[in-house]
């Protein structure tokens, strides 16, 4: 009788565990896939001290401050509360998320999962002819744990299906016009 009631609860956990699989729709609509160059007509200075600024508002911890190179690099950071997905028309369901992931075939709504997702924030500045060069990155992004509606075979496409939808860059490069 205890070994029935064994296989009996196995086979009950197996079949709960192969349920939760679904495949991933692939993204619609067109992200990020370089990191944008703007230019401003402020100073190199100006242009500096608002970067600076902004990106620690944002919540985005410095790791690295490099005024003579106008590099700014933030540590790694959670962006799991920063995330949307897309509606059926390949629209953002947050338009100001700053990333996109693949939507669940049967998941309705924005919010799919408990996980993580972290990224690294970088900008380059640098003066060049009267102007100043502006390169803004948000990258490096990388799920924690990918759950377990993932099978193997789809944590490639998972991982690699995460855009950066472009509103942290703009906040930036809007900031510095």
């Amino acid at each position: 009788m205890k070994v029935i009631c064994i296989l009996l609860i196995a086979a009950v956990m197996t079949g709960c565990a192969t349920a939760t699989y679904t495949k991933l729709t692939p993204l619609k609509g067109r992200y990020v896939e370089e990191p944008p160059i703007a230019y401003s007509t402020k100073s190199f200075d100006e242009v500096w001290d608002n970067v600076v600024d902004v990106v620690a508002q944002l919540g985005f911890p410095i790791k690295l401050l490099d005024r003579t190179n106008g590099l700014l690099v933030c540590e790694e950071t959670s962006l799991s509360n920063t995330y949307t997905l897309e509606d059926k028309e390949g629209k953002l369901i947050n338009p100001n998320a700053f990333i996109v992931v693949p939507r669940p075939g049967n998941v309705q709504g924005n919010s799919i999962f408990q996980f993580g997702i972290t990224g690294v924030a970088n900008v380059r500045i640098r003066a060049e002819k009267g102007r100043t060069k502006i390169n803004v990155n948000l990258g490096n992004i990388d799920p924690e744990s990918i759950g377990t509606w993932v099978k193997d075979e789809d944590e490639y496409n998972f991982y690699h299906g995460i855009r950066s939808t472009g509103r942290f860059e703009d906040i930036i490069i809007d900031l510095v016009r």
